[in-house]
């Protein structure tokens, strides 16, 4: 057990006066804050659905045309190596 002395009671009422500040500033904020229904936020979650299958589709076809590009420089390197 610790003793009780003054420097120790008056840090723990500073500690308790910080969390209380930090539980009325929260409760602010919470109270600032409009309700909203669930069912709102349904179509904002489908419309970044959708342009994250567009973006998909979009790198498929840039990785295509990637490979074409690979291709395409490494027959003309063989091209080239047996020029030399």
């Amino acid at each position: 057990m610790r003793k009780l002395t003054k420097e120790i009671l008056a840090q723990m009422i500073a500690e308790e006066k910080v969390k209380l500040n930090e539980e009325r500033s929260l409760e602010k904020v919470a109270a600032q804050v409009p309700e909203v229904d669930a069912s709102q936020f349904g179509g904002h979650l489908v419309h970044k659905i959708d342009y994250i299958k567009a973006l998909k589709i979009k790198e498929a076809k840039l990785q295509r045309s990637l490979e074409r590009i690979q291709e395409e420089s490494a027959r003309v390197k063989k091209v080239l190596m047996e020029e030399l």
